[in-house]
This record gives structure tokens, C-alpha cells and sequence, in this order.
């Protein structure tokens, strides 16, 4: 079945999985005994899918969203990316 979406649809999927994994294991490291989400071993799991957010807080005050605000926004995000990537490799590709 995945073989045979648009590379533009893989791309999204394979970025927005990957931004959930690692946003899911930062809080299942803070909940089972890490030294908390913003510092210690949690934090390498939680920098890559959150760079958006921490660059571009001044801008749009993610700080002042809710969670699930912020969870969603970030997921549609990497998607988005994710998607662009390969919608630009299938243009490569041809």
C-alpha cells in the first residue's frame, strides 16, 4: 500500500511519524524517571521536532498555546515539510 502513494504523501508520513516518535519518547522519558523534558536525558528527544517552535517563539508566542495547540501545529508542520521534500524528489526524479 505505501508503495504506491505519492512521494509527496510518503514524505509527510515518514516526517510527521518521526516528529510524533520522538515527541512521544520525551514524555515517556520525563514520565518514567528522566530529569524532566528541559534538561537532562529527555531533552535530546524533544530538540529536533520542537526546533520550530523554539525559533520562531518571539513571532508567534507558542509559550502562550496550550499543549495539544502546540503538538498539532508541530505535527502538521514537520508533515508540511515532509511533504514539500517529496513532492521536490519526485520532481527530481522524472
Amino acid at each position: 500500500m505505501f508503495k504506491n502513494w505519492p512521494y509527496w504523501l510518503k514524505g509527510g508520513v515518514i516526517s510527521g511519524g518521526a516528529a510524533l516518535l520522538f515527541m512521544l519518547a520525551s514524555y515517556v522519558c520525563a514520565a518514567f524517571g528522566g530529569a524532566g523534558i528541559e534538561g537532562g536525558r529527555c531533552a535530546a528527544f524533544l530538540i529536533l521536532p520542537t526546533l520550530p517552535a523554539i525559533l520562531l517563539d518571539g513571532i508567534f508566542s507558542f509559550s502562550t498555546l496550550p499543549a495539544i495547540a502546540t503538538f498539532s501545529i508541530l505535527l502538521t508542520f514537520w508533515f508540511l515539510l515532509g511533504a514539500l521534500a517529496g513532492w521536490i524528489f519526485r520532481k527530481f526524479i522524472k
